[in-house]
């Protein structure tokens, strides 16, 4: 999107586990990774756009994520 966009309270469900702190914010035409280990990310890759830890793991062949809005709506 063009504009940026707040995830304060959102969160990701299902396979893993993460709520997004206050004061995070995608800028329009950006990117934010949720890492499961974002200091190591962090260190190998030098982008600095990472949060993180999720609780969960994700599996390469199934299974669901569901991004939620601060009043639970799925987005």
């Amino acid at each position: 999107m063009a504009i940026d966009i707040d995830l304060s309270a959102w969160s990701l469900r299902g396979e893993v586990e993460y709520t997004f702190a206050e004061g995070t914010i995608i800028p329009g035409q950006g990117y934010l990774v949720v890492a499961s280990d974002p200091a190591a990310l962090r260190a190998w890759t030098g982008i600095t756009n990472i949060v993180g830890p999720f609780s969960g793991r994700l599996n390469n062949s199934r299974g669901t994520l569901t991004l939620r809005d601060r009043n639970d709506r799925v987005m």
